[in-house]
């Protein structure tokens, strides 16, 4: 019989639909994806109005967003829910202390039919919200909003989780948490209306955890279980005519990062807390790393048939050569009560020498007549349900030339881990980061940023190519970046890559062939007063359908159907 599936995936602002065939027949050996449209998820009628309440709808002033995250509902997989770094408030009006530049705040957007189409708003709390929902926000107060992650729960919920803040200065970009808080806002797909321009229903936003002027909280990740045994309920308040809805509570973990040292002693916290009453109320925090100086980007994955959780993170070497970069895990299978200590999956070397795929942001005071965008080799993760669990990064000193490529660990018990294999080490020059990886019912799939076709080898010849993607002041050269993905067959193999980022061409009459017209680049400096670049830390990768729902007596249940 024949299968399709969808996986959705984030670059920016743009979803781009991955239709995902495969033949569930024993002969069988490989999948095949075809990249559908690139949507721009801020499109929609752009409006601003002053209110009381004051209102905007998609992104009148074309502003820049990064870091998109998103999730399609349990309750009709058509009504999807995403969120973004949003720099749209930046030109509006109306700051409460008479600023006359705001900051990002975090961007809502959803689709009604599977992604084709998209609306958008802002999450209730930004300085200029006058609404009732934006008066009772926690967030309310604070200057800027960022790092979101979304993800499904059952009965038709999303989580949104992120950090508020306000920054240290107004052109600080070092530890931007200080007095702000780790927050998860819940909303739910009613799924009574098919009308384009109406949101998923927020419910509420909810403080995890503060920082204080001695700490900053950093990269939340957010994920959601099924409701199992032993699971209670919570109630939905109703509105709209719609009535309350008591509902199985599916626990809600997030896992962070919580940074109490300075400049001269830098080191950090990883934290885990989770809700078991559908984001009310949070558990004290648990410290997953107390053996490792420095850790980031934390990511979780869950284990469809038991409930195990893994979480994967970063960390780095330190800068007196004492300790090494490693990627590593640590597992509960107690629903989060407990961990295990933190494992090595693999050692990214020393300081001086990592394999991981880093680059700092430039200019700088050192390096100033050079724009680099920021990026380090952070992991993503999945499990499948039959409990092999996956970890990807990217590493340098695989590809011709020594150029980095997206690399899998596998491992049964989340303790031995296989040797890390590259996913697609093809013969041409050019990085591949920050990848993202999902696992469905089917098999695995995998999108990253790749430099093959970069666009500055393409006029200027591969000497362009080298140990960074950094581009000189002025310009040209002017490096881009695609995306490509990847998913696995029957013999759990990643298949052929494809390029998954789709562009406007035009036919030359005088050469008789196509010329692309549109390209991304990736180092033109739209940040920090338009002297840097920046384009987030992470993009993502998720199922169509992570659940499915209650049928003939039975519970809620992973998508994990053959």
């Amino acid at each position: 019989m024949e299968r399709s599936e969808l996986f959705r995936f984030l670059r920016g602002t743009a979803v781009l639909l991955l239709p995902l065939w495969a033949l569930a027949a024993p002969s069988a050996s490989a999948q095949s994806i075809a990249a559908g449209a690139n949507v721009n998820i801020v499109g929609g009628p752009a409006s601003v109005t002053p209110g009381p309440p004051f209102r905007m709808e998609g992104d009148p002033y074309l502003q820049r967003q990064n870091e998109p995250s998103m999730a399609c509902s349990s309750r009709n997989p058509l009504n999807c829910l995403a969120a973004a770094n949003d720099y749209r408030l930046v030109n509006v009006p109306g700051l409460p202390d008479g600023r006359v530049t705001g900051d990002a705040w975090m961007g809502v957007y959803w689709s009604r039919d599977a992604g084709a189409s998209w609306r958008s708003s802002v999450l209730p709390g930004f300085p200029q919200d006058t609404s009732p929902e934006g008066a009772a926000s926690p967030l309310k107060g604070l200057e800027a909003a960022a790092d979101p992650t979304v993800r499904a729960g059952t009965n038709g919920l999303f989580y949104l989780s992120g950090i508020a803040f306000n920054r240290t200065g107004e052109t600080s970009s070092g530890p931007q948490a200080k007095s702000g808080v780790l927050f998860v806002s819940t909303l739910i797909d009613d799924n009574n209306t098919q009308r384009a321009d109406t949101p998923m229903r927020y419910i509420r936003t909810v403080v995890v955890d503060r920082g204080t002027s001695g700490q900053f909280l950093d990269k939340p990740w957010i994920a959601v279980d099924i409701p199992r045994a032993g699971a209670g309920t919570c109630t939905i308040p109703g509105a709209g005519g719609v009535p309350d809805q008591v509902v199985p509570a599916g626990p809600v973990y997030v896992a962070y990062v919580n940074f109490p040292g300075s400049g001269n002693n830098p080191h950090s916290r990883l934290m885990f807390t989770r809700s078991t009453n559908c984001g009310v109320t949070w558990s004290q925090p648990t410290m997953l790393d107390e053996s490792f100086a420095i850790s980031q980007s934390a990511f979780i994955s869950i284990n469809p048939s038991n409930g195990g959780i893994l979480v994967a993170w970063r960390q780095f070497g330190t800068s007196n050569l004492s300790d090494p970069g490693r990627i590593l895990v640590a597992t509960s299978s107690d629903f989060g009560r407990t961990f295990t200590s933190g494992r090595e999956v693999a050692s990214l070397g020393l300081a001086n020498a990592s394999v991981a795929y880093d680059q700092a942001t430039l200019p700088s005071a050192l390096e100033p007549g050079y724009r680099m965008f920021r990026t380090n080799g952070y992991p993503t993760a999945c499990t499948d349900a039959t409990g092999v669990h996956r970890i990807a990064w990217s590493q340098r000193g695989i590809g011709p030339g020594g150029d980095a490529r997206v690399v899998v660990s596998t491992s049964t018990n989340a303790v031995t881990w296989s040797a890390p294999q590259p996913v697609d080490n093809h013969e041409w020059r050019g990085h591949q980061l920050m990848p993202s990886m999902a696992c469905t019912a089917s098999g695995v799939g995998l999108a990253w940023y790749d430099q093959r076709y970069d666009n500055a080898a393409i006029v200027f010849g591969p000497a362009i190519f080298g140990p960074f993607i950094v581009d000189p002041i002025p310009p040209p050269p002017a490096h881009t970046l695609d995306v490509r993905a990847s998913v696995t067959g029957a013999t759990g193999a990643f298949a052929p890559s494809i390029q998954v980022s789709r562009y406007q061409h035009a036919f030359n009459t005088a050469t008789g062939g196509l010329v692309q017209l549109e390209f991304n680049p990736v180092n033109w400096p739209l940040f920090a007063g338009g002297t840097a670049p920046f384009i987030g830390d992470y993009i993502d990768l998720v199922p169509a359908r992570v659940f499915r729902p209650p049928l003939g007596g039975a519970g809620w249940s992973y998508d994990v159907a053959s």
